[in-house]
This record gives C-alpha cells, structure tokens and sequence, in this order.
C-alpha cells in the first residue's frame, strides 16, 4: 500500500510540471478597456 501511495505521488508531481508547462504557454494582457486578453503563440482571445 505505501508503494501504491508513492507512485501515486510521483505520477501526481509528473502531472503537475506537465500542466504547469502547458501553463506557462499563457499569457495574461489588458486590453484597451482594462479586462484581461489571453494570449498563446498562434491565437489571441478574449477572455
């Protein structure tokens, strides 16, 4: 059970850096009128 419960949090923390890498792609701006603008590398939206 304690192996379970460590793999378990070794794959949680894999997860996590994946995720905080797909993140970290995003970027917040303001936009003209003060609200928040998400941008990527190929598209810009508002959010």
């Amino acid at each position: 059970m304690v192996e379970e419960i460590n793999a378990a949090g070794a794959t949680l923390a894999q997860e996590s850096n994946q995720l905080r890498e797909l993140i970290s792609q995003f970027t917040l701006a303001l936009n003209d009128s003060g609200s928040a603008q998400r941008r990527t590398g190929r598209y810009s939206r508002t959010a």
